[in-house]
């Protein structure tokens, strides 16, 4: 079985935190623009949340400011309330301009 997510696009927000243990964890936020624009020929975005654990979450927090292009390749998991995705390896592709 295949699952695997790709996603290049702006970090719009770290909300950085720990676990009880003291592991670390964030959910950021990414604006991925769309291949089409609007009836207005505005583009679209969408913005997806992306968990991240440990060494990735750090790594997050403490060098890439927001408005930065990066990569995700992650996996989708199924909860209780849907579907959501894991963050596997980020990629810095520019700082914010």
């Amino acid at each position: 079985m295949f699952n695997q997510v790709v996603l290049l696009g702006v970090l719009k927000s770290v909300p950085h935190d720990f676990t009880r243990d003291g592991m670390d964890y964030s959910q950021i936020e990414m604006e991925v623009r769309r291949d089409y624009r609007d009836p207005e020929s505005q583009p679209l975005y969408d913005v997806f949340t992306i968990h991240l654990w440990r060494g990735i979450s750090e790594v997050i927090a403490d060098r890439y400011p927001i408005g930065s292009l990066i990569a995700i390749r992650g996996r989708l998991e199924a909860t209780d309330s849907g579907y959501v995705i894991m963050a596997e390896r980020v990629s810095f592709i520019q700082e914010a301009q």
